[in-house]
């Protein structure tokens, strides 16, 4: 059997190891970030800055949806041992519960709003480039 030795080479360039591969890249000769257009930067800048804000919001949406799974465990949890405690105690603790769930809702929601918004304005951005 025959087997053939791959080479892998690191990175040599500025591109080729900073570059926000959204349709612009520019080409492989220009290696430093003086080669390239003011105008260009600022707009690969721009994008960077909505890529970084919209793993941001993911992160959180994502805590948050942890955080509201875990909350309604607790809803039921409490739902099946109702029959054992005190009835008031619990009906209470329910309720909190039941507005901290809704609370995480509202915030995943607004979230979600964001990384609406943050699509949009990398779509404007995409679709300004040459």
């Amino acid at each position: 059997m025959l087997q053939v030795e791959r080479k892998v080479h690191p990175p040599s360039t500025y591109a080729e190891t900073h570059a926000v591969s959204i349709r612009d890249d520019p080409p492989a000769d220009m290696t430093t970030p003086s080669n390239w257009d003011l105008t260009s930067m600022k707009e690969r800048l721009a994008r960077i800055k909505v890529h970084m804000s919209t793993v941001s919001l993911l992160k959180r949406a994502e805590e948050h949806g942890k955080k509201i799974s875990k909350v309604e465990n607790k809803v039921q949890h409490l739902q099946h041992s109702t029959a054992t405690a005190n009835l008031l105690s619990l009906t209470k603790q329910i309720e909190r519960l039941k507005l901290a769930a809704q609370a995480h809702t509202v915030t995943v929601n607004v979230l979600i709003a964001a990384l609406a918004i943050n699509m949009a304005i990398l779509l404007a951005l995409v679709m300004r480039a040459p």
